[in-house]
């Protein structure tokens, strides 16, 4: 969406934000056909002094998660994600700027 033009710019902040101490980014590589992450995107949150939560949506449905076991299901899959990710690093670092290239 938006063209080239926006995609770069995206990529810029990704380079920028990868540079920051505190955030992580990890690349899923195009070329991993099947990964933990096609089911769509997924949000866990652990407020303050509460149990994890999760919120994950899929096209125009979004559902907010309490139940611990299926919060449980849900970290599960996020540390999948990031097993096979790239590492938030170095490797994520040069695929974003391969991709600026």
């Amino acid at each position: 969406m938006g063209g080239e033009a926006v995609h770069g710019a995206q990529l810029e902040q990704l380079l920028a934000l990868g540079q920051l101490r505190t955030p992580e980014s990890q690349v899923m590589p195009t070329s991993r056909a099947e990964h933990a992450g096609l089911g769509g995107p997924l949000i866990l949150l652990t407020p303050g002094g509460s149990s994890q939560l999760a919120y994950v949506e899929v096209q125009n449905v979004s559902r907010f998660i309490t139940e611990p076991d299926e919060v449980r299901i849900v970290a599960a899959r996020h540390g999948s994600i990031r097993a096979q990710a790239l590492t938030p690093s170095d490797d994520s670092l040069t695929a974003i700027k391969e991709l600026l290239r």
